[in-house]
C-alpha cells in the first residue's frame, strides 16, 4: 500500500508539473502577441465633442491594422451610440447610464445589460446602456471613458428635450445615476470627479462644462487606479455609493472596490450611504451576457475553474434587486426596502442562496476611531486604548487574502488570542460620547480559516460616567462570517488549495439590543470595550467603530 501511494503521488506530480509547464508556455506566447497587438499606453479622445482634451501618443501600426478589421471609428471620431430602455406610459423618469468594462473588441459588450434595462424599465427608470466598445482592448483610458459617458449623458438629455424624439420627457434630468462594470465600474468615479470639475485634471487647459444632476453611483466589480486624476486617488463627497464583488472573480480576484468605497465620505447635510456585498460563487463575466461564465479569454481560460459558481440567472437577479433598492432610495427617496443596503438577511428569501457579506457607511454615524490616525496602538482621536491577554495586538494595512497582491490602503485593528477568555479591547474616550438610537457599529473580520465548530462570538460593554454599564454580544446582531475559501484554477482543484477571500463585515447593534444596569446614561458613555469572552481562540480585524444617531 506504501508502494502504491507513492507511485500515485509521483503520477499527480507529474500531472501537475506538466500542467504548470504548459501553462507558462502559453503565458509567454500569449505575452508576446499582446505586446505586438496592444497599444503604448495613451489616453484617448471620447468623442468629436472632446476631443482636445487629450494628448494622444502615437498608435502602433499593428494595433491600428488589428482594430480596423472589427470597426469603422478610430479614438478620433468614438461614436456617440448605445441601448435604451424606458417605460412605455410614464415621464419624468429617474435615469440610470451604464458602462461596461474592457472586454473583446468584436462584442457588443454594451447589449449584456438588456436584463437590467428590462427590469428598471418595468420599475419606472429610463435605463441607457452607453456603448463605449471603441475604447476596448486599449490601456489606460479610463479617462477618456469617463468622457465619453458624460457626452453620452448630454446626447440623451437633448433628446430628451427634443419632441421629434422617442424619449421625449421620459427624463427626470435632477435625478440621474451611472452605473458601471468592470472598468466602466471604476470610470464612474472619475466620471462623476470630471461632472464636478471645470477643468482636466490632467491638463487644466482643457476645460469641462457637465455639471449634471448625478446623485447615485453603482460599480460592479470594478476595477481601481488605472486612472488617477492628477496622480491623486479619486476621492467622492456626499453620493450614494454601492458596490457589489463576486468571491469568484478570476478577473479582478480581489475586492477592489473596497478602495473606492473607502474614498467615499459624507457631510452631515443630508442623508447618505455607501454599501457594498461581496457574493460568495458570483464571478466577473456573469452580471453581462455577452461574457459569460469565462473571466479571462483563451488560452488562459482552460485553467480556470468554473464549476463552483452560483449561476447566471441567480447572479444577475442578485444585481437587479440590489441594484433597484439603491436607485429607490436615492433617487425616488423610498424607504420601504432600503435597510437592504444595511441588512440584507432580512430578505434572504428573495434573494439566491449563498452566502453574503455586507458593509456599510451612512451619514449619521459618529466615528470613535478608523485606525488612520497614526501607528501609535495606545491612541485614538477620542481618547486612549487598551488591550490585555492578547498574543498579537497591532494595527496594520489590509490585504483582501493571503495571497493578495497589494494592500488595501485601509487600516484596521488586528487582535489575536488564544487559549483564554480574558482577553479585552478597551477605548476609553476623552470626552463623554452619546449613543443615539441606532447604537454602535464597527466592522470586523473573521480571520480563522477553518473555523466549523463555533462562530466567532465576543461583548460589547459600554461604560457611562458612573460606572454603570450596558452589554450586548456579536451573535445578538449577526453572524460573523469567517473567510471564503475558493479554487479559482484547475491547479488550485487538483492540488486542493484553497485561496481564502477576506473581507470586512459591518456589524451594528441597535440601543435597544443592549442590556443595561439601571442607571445606565446613554448620553455620558465614557467606554467602549470589546470583551472576547465568548471564544477561547480566535483572531479578528476591526475597522470603523462609531456610534449611531
Amino acid at each position: 500500500m506504501c508502494h502504491y501511494y507513492f507511485v500515485l503521488f509521483d503520477k499527480l506530480y507529474c500531472v501537475y508539473l506538466f500542467f504548470c509547464y504548459l501553462f507558462f508556455f502559453f503565458f509567454i506566447l500569449s505575452f508576446f502577441f499582446l505586446m505586438i497587438l496592444q497599444p503604448q499606453r495613451s489616453t484617448l479622445s471620447s468623442s468629436s465633442a472632446a476631443s482636445d482634451v487629450y494628448k494622444r501618443q502615437k498608435e502602433k501600426k499593428w494595433h491600428r491594422i488589428y482594430r480596423s478589421f472589427f470597426t469603422k471609428h478610430t479614438r478620433k471620431d468614438a461614436p456617440i451610440a448605445g441601448k435604451i430602455w424606458f417605460p412605455k406610459e410614464a415621464e419624468n423618469c429617474p435615469v440610470v447610464f451604464m458602462a461596461h468594462g474592457n472586454h473583446s473588441i468584436t462584442a457588443e459588450s454594451y447589449r449584456g445589460y438588456d436584463y437590467l434595462g428590462e427590469y428598471l424599465a418595468s420599475h419606472g427608470y429610463v435605463f441607457v446602456s452607453v456603448d463605449e466598445n471603441i475604447l476596448n482592448e486599449r490601456s489606460g483610458e479610463n479617462d477618456a471613458r469617463a468622457v465619453l459617458l458624460l457626452e453620452n449623458i448630454g446626447e440623451i438629455l437633448e433628446k430628451n428635450g427634443d419632441e421629434s424624439q422617442p424619449v421625449y420627457s421620459k427624463i427626470d434630468e435632477d435625478n440621474i445615476a451611472l452605473m458601471g462594470h468592470s472598468r466602466g465600474g471604476e470610470m464612474i468615479a472619475d466620471a462623476y470627479l470630471f461632472n464636478e470639475y471645470d477643468a482636466y485634471p490632467s491638463n487644466g487647459m482643457f476645460t469641462f462644462d457637465y455639471h449634471y444632476r448625478i446623485r447615485a453611483l453603482i460599480a460592479v466589480a470594478p476595477s481601481v487606479s488605472q486612472y488617477l486624476p492628477a496622480g491623486h486617488e479619486t476621492e467622492l463627497s456626499d453620493v450614494d455609493y454601492l458596490v457589489l464583488q463576486g468571491a469568484n472573480d478570476q478577473d479582478i480576484s480581489v475586492f477592489l472596490g473596497n478602495e473606492q468605497y473607502e474614498n467615499v465620505s459624507f457631510s452631515k447635510d443630508r442623508s447618505y450611504i455607501a454599501s457594498s456585498l461581496y457574493i460568495a460563487g458570483a464571478n466577473h463575466g456573469q452580471f453581462n451576457t455577452e461574457w459569460g461564465e469565462y473571466d479571462i479569454g483563451r488560452p488562459f481560460s482552460l485553467w480556470l475553474n468554473v464549476k463552483n459558481f452560483i449561476t447566471a440567472e441567480d447572479q444577475q437577479e442578485i444585481l437587479k434587486i440590489a441594484s433597484l433598492v439603491f436607485l429607490d432610495k436615492s433617487l425616488k427617496e423610498k424607504d420601504t426596502y432600503a435597510d437592504f443596503l444595511t441588512d440584507y438577511a432580512k430578505y434572504a428569501e428573495y434573494l439566491p442562496e449563498t452566502l453574503y457579506v455586507q458593509q456599510y457607511e451612512t451619514s449619521d454615524t459618529l466615528f470613535i476611531t478608523d485606525y488612520e490616525e497614526d501607528s501609535d496602538l495606545e491612541t485614538a482621536p477620542c481618547g486612549s486604548v487598551s488591550a490585555e491577554h492578547f498574543t498579537m495586538w497591532t494595527e496594520e494595512e489590509l490585504a483582501d487574502s493571503e495571497s493578495a497582491m497589494g494592500k488595501r490602503e485601509n487600516h484596521a485593528v488586528r487582535l489575536k488570542w488564544k487559549d483564554t477568555k480574558a482577553a479585552y479591547y478597551e477605548i476609553a474616550l476623552d470626552e463623554p460620547m452619546a449613543m443615539g438610537e441606532g447604537g454602535i457599529c464597527f466592522d470586523a473580520m473573521d480571520l480563522r480559516e477553518k473555523a466549523e465548530n463555533e462562530p466567532m462570538d465576543f461583548s460589547v460593554v459600554l461604560t457611562d460616567i458612573h460606572g454603570n454599564r450596558a452589554v450586548s454580544t456579536l451573535c445578538d446582531s449577526t453572524i460573523l462570517y469567517p473567510a471564503f475559501p475558493v479554487k479559482l484554477s484547475k491547479i488550485q482543484y487538483i492540488t486542493g488549495k484553497n485561496e481564502y477571500k477576506r473581507q470586512l463585515q459591518t456589524v451594528h447593534i441597535t440601543e435597544k439590543q443592549f442590556t443595561e444596569e439601571n442607571g445606565f446614561d446613554r448620553s455620558q458613555i465614557r467606554s467602549v470595550r470589546f470583551a472576547f469572552d465568548r471564544v477561547e481562540n480566535g483572531a479578528v480585524n476591526m475597522d470603523n467603530i462609531a456610534f449611531v444617531k
